[in-house]
């Protein structure tokens, strides 16, 4: 079964990274639209079995925690079976993000794209931040697109990370006796 997610969490990064990847160039289409809400619920998808794996294999325990060496000590016993390629690959993701969230939230001043009686506006909580031209209104939803991609990478790779591991040596061993 988790083989099953975790392909489905490899077609969501190949997906989110694509989708990415065209609004770092400015890039937006409708058709975007349309993956933005299949790749915000595949989220989902992916990311609980991927914690019901880490229940089953580790028991994360929280109580447990300042014993056992904390966060970063239960991460690596998290990820101890896990391809290292992949377990690099989701620590770029994770330090991308939060560089990419950042930058995305200076981009956007402070408000999001919307059309408002044929207008395209910039504006927040209901409040018009200033009129956009279509151009800007553009470039806008992709900056919105690219602020959310940034994520569904980090969430895509960690779930694909923690349920496609290594086969443990011991089973290996059984498998050719």
């Amino acid at each position: 079964m988790n083989k099953i997610f975790g392909s489905i969490a490899g077609l969501g990064l190949i997906l989110g990274f694509l989708i990415h990847l065209f609004s770092l160039f400015g890039f937006y289409h409708e058709v975007m639209g349309a993956f933005f809400i299949f790749l915000h619920v595949g989220i989902f998808v992916v990311w609980l079995p991927a914690l019901f794996e880490i229940l089953r294999t580790q028991g994360f325990d929280r109580s447990n925690r300042r014993k056992s060496g904390g966060v970063f000590k239960q991460w690596g016993i998290i990820l101890k079976d896990s391809h290292r390629p992949l377990i690099i690959l989701s620590g770029f993701f994770l330090v991308y993000a939060l560089v990419n969230f950042f930058l995305f939230m200076q981009i956007s001043e402070g408000g999001g794209p919307s059309v408002i009686e044929g207008k395209f506006v910039l504006q927040n909580h209901g409040n018009i931040i200033r009129e956009l031209t279509e151009t800007e209104y553009l470039k806008f939803k992709a900056n919105e697109v690219r602020g959310f991609s940034g994520h569904w990478m980090v969430f895509y790779s960690f779930s694909l990370t923690i349920l496609l591991k290594k086969k443990p040596v011991s089973d290996t061993k059984n498998a050719i006796n």
